[in-house]
């Protein structure tokens, strides 16, 4: 049952054009919300900002408290984004105050996109975070 609803999101995501990558990972993030069998109860999008060397929220949706439009994760700050480029995807609790006064405890995450060198480091052009109150690493 479950795989037959993945089947059917994928081919919902897959039968729309979008005009942007990140309209694209919105839909997929929308989808997946709202795919009750997953028990997600939120994601986000982070976009890479190479100038200011951290990742920028553009994109949240569902049950969660809103992290502030402007706000910015810096690489340096945050050790676990060097992570992303051996492990793609990475289960983790959250430290970031501001994350957390969110409501964000454990999330899972995932780079996504091209990769951009910044300061010798490679990063993800995107991050795509999940939360969910079942998260496990079967998630």
């Amino acid at each position: 049952m479950y795989y037959q609803r993945l089947h059917q999101t994928l081919e919902r995501i897959t039968s729309k054009r979008f005009g942007s990558e990140a309209e694209l990972l919105a839909s997929v993030i929308n989808e997946l919300v709202n795919l009750r069998s997953a028990q997600i109860i939120g994601g986000r999008i982070w976009k890479l900002n190479s100038k200011r060397r951290g990742y920028e929220i553009t994109y949240q949706t569902g049950d969660i408290d809103t992290i502030p439009g402007n706000y910015i994760i810096y690489t340096r700050q945050y050790p676990v984004m060097d992570l992303f480029l051996r492990e793609r995807t990475i289960l983790s609790d959250e430290t970031d105050k501001t994350l957390r006064s969110s409501g964000v405890f454990k999330y899972s995450a995932s780079g996504v996109g091209d990769r951009i060198k910044i300061d010798n480091k490679l990063y993800y052009e995107y991050i795509i975070a999940f939360n969910s109150p079942a998260l496990s690493i079967e998630f």
